[in-house]
């Protein structure tokens, strides 16, 4: 069986930045929500997340 596998080279210069915030409601309820992002030459990437969590 052979098999071959190939990318793109990434190169090594990227930056990476990420920052999020956690805040909790009483004993049974937090939300969370955060961003990152990513720069290199010809390259940029941008995310958002976030959640909500209630425990009983």
């Amino acid at each position: 069986m052979l098999s071959d596998s190939r990318s793109i080279s990434l190169g090594r210069d990227i930056v990476n930045a990420e920052a999020g915030i956690d805040v909790k409601f009483g004993k049974q309820l937090s939300l969370h929500g955060g961003v990152n992002g990513s720069l290199r030459k010809g390259q940029t990437q941008a995310g958002v997340a976030g959640s909500l969590m209630y425990v009983w």
